[in-house]
């Protein structure tokens, strides 16, 4: 009997090993993982905690961000030291491999069209924009589709930066923008739960 037992103990741990491992080993650049980004991305966005990000898939979504230069800093030995945004991201995302990084940002997701085909009201500003519309047509193209007299009054309008996410889909980075501020969100997924941190913000 206890020989049984032991048996089957050690079958269990190679079940559960198996299954750990089969999460982790999904491609980042897959169709399973990107399923999961988006998932992801709209827990995130319409993540309940106060402020909220977005109070619905009504609010219009741009992802033309103007913004002046961030200054990058970390906690190292209790003490805040200044790095380049690859250290940054690399340090709160957790996220060792630099290279995968540097990928990720220089990619084209296509994360807007994504986010439209799961019901959020999109307005692709930056492709305006680098076809010579200015951003003052732009503010008019944004204020006529999302019915608002006054841009950006009541959150009605927010701009989206690419999302971030760490090579285990467990961290995501993230940074919206409205009339004149920016803010910077590191939010963790746990099984079914989800935490936001916010990271930092700025003021023009």
């Amino acid at each position: 009997m206890k020989r049984t037992k032991v048996i089957l103990l050690i079958l269990l741990t190679f079940l559960m090993v198996g299954c750990q491992e089969s999460a982790d080993s999904i491609s980042f650049y897959s169709e399973k993982a990107d399923t999961l980004k988006m998932e992801f991305l709209e827990r995130a966005l319409l993540d309940k905690t106060e402020p909220r990000i977005l109070s619905s898939k009504n609010v219009l979504i741009s992802n033309l961000i103007i913004s002046p230069p961030l200054d990058y800093y970390i906690w190292v030995d209790d003490e805040s030291k200044e790095v380049n945004r690859i250290e940054y991201l690399s340090y709160y995302l957790e996220e060792k491999d630099t290279s995968f990084l540097r990928k990720q940002i220089k990619e084209e997701t296509g994360y807007l069209t994504q986010l439209s085909n799961h019901g959020f009201n999109i307005l692709d500003a930056k492709k305006l924009w680098q076809e010579g519309i200015s951003v003052d047509s732009i503010k008019k193209i944004a204020e006529q589709k999302s019915g608002q007299q006054r841009l950006f009054g009541e959150s009605k309008y927010i701009m989206i930066g690419k999302p971030i996410f760490s090579k285990d889909l467990r961290k995501l980075y993230l940074v919206t923008a409205g009339h004149n501020y920016g803010k910077e969100y590191i939010f963790t997924i746990t099984n079914d739960s989800i935490e936001r941190y916010d990271l930092g913000q700025w003021i023009e």
